[in-house]
């Protein structure tokens, strides 16, 4: 049993932490149910309920397999998917508007009205999806070059007699 009656929310974050340490060693029934004892427990001994960064701690401490789901695909595979901060921000930059759908036809062509701020905005959405790969392969061959370019070069020595 643990005492929650001296420095409380220290207590109750030494608690959260242990448990994220030892989450691979239970399953979702097991977390579900120590996060609803320590905070009967806390709620018991305080008298109030653990605040909100607390909670949130816990709540992804039981929906830690969700995710943590490195799947990219989990969006369609799964009914009901959770996204971490990180796979929606990368998401959210793969996603085009359906206005860009409109504007670009098939044969790749922009028909839209030429301004500054939509070449701008074409640029960030082309330099997004610019494949990791062909740029270091770009970068390859520049350095390449450019070590063939300053590497040391053999001296040539003339002689000219002068008569």
């Amino acid at each position: 049993m643990i005492d929650f009656t001296s420095d409380y929310k220290l207590k109750l974050n030494e608690v959260i932490d242990n448990l994220y340490e030892n989450k691979s060693k239970m399953d979702r029934n097991q977390r579900m149910w120590l996060v609803q004892y320590y905070t009967d427990e806390y709620f018991r001994q305080v008298r109030e309920r653990p605040d909100v960064s607390a909670l949130n701690r816990l709540a992804t401490l039981i929906l830690d397999d969700e995710i943590t789901n490195p799947d990219v695909y989990k969006m369609t595979h799964m009914e009901y998917p959770i996204m971490s901060h990180r796979q929606e921000v990368r998401r959210n930059k793969a996603q085009v508007s359906i206005k860009w759908a409109d504007e670009v036809g098939t044969d790749g062509k922009n028909y839209r009205q030429k301004s500054r701020e939509m070449n701008r905005r074409k640029r960030n959405i082309m330099n997004e999806h610019i494949d990791g790969a062909d740029i270091n392969a770009r970068n390859k061959e520049r350095w390449r070059r450019y070590l063939e370019f300053t590497k040391v070069q053999p001296v040539f020595t003339y002689i000219s007699r002068v008569n």
